[in-house]
């Protein structure tokens, strides 16, 4: 017989995370949001710790809407890449430059959209076909 031996973790009913995903956020128009409270008015970087492990080889799509407005035409379609590991996403020009978001001062609103992206496109000629 063989025994592993390894150092204790956490108990498991003091482990929480904060995911969401899979089957629970995949069609179009599922949100989730967040409340923030923000010190001072002013733009600002967002990250966002992912996973995108369900599309692989593919990108999953979202909406970026702060206070329920997309402030601009790239946070339409922000796209998380496939890998099996968690990683920051930081929504992103092509030059690398992070995008910035206006806040308010107090409490503002963060929500991210399921959107088809690119997909669209390919999804209504498939329809049209069919």
């Amino acid at each position: 017989m063989i025994k592993f031996a390894c150092a204790p973790g956490p108990d498991p009913a003091e482990i929480r995370l904060n995911t969401i995903g899979q089957w629970n956020w995949q069609y179009s128009g599922q949100w989730v949001s967040w409340t923030v409270d923000v010190p001072e008015a002013g733009l600002y970087a967002l990250d966002f710790r992912v996973r995108q492990n369900f599309y692989r080889g593919m990108n999953a799509t979202r909406s970026l809407l702060i206070n329920g407005e997309i402030q601009f035409a790239e946070a339409r379609q922000l796209e998380f890449g496939y890998k099996s590991d968690w990683y920051i996403m930081t929504p992103r020009q092509d030059d690398r430059t992070p995008y910035l978001f206006y806040f308010d001062e107090g409490i503002n609103e963060i929500t991210l959209e399921v959107s088809l992206g690119e997909m669209a496109r390919t999804l209504r000629a498939v329809e049209e076909v069919v």
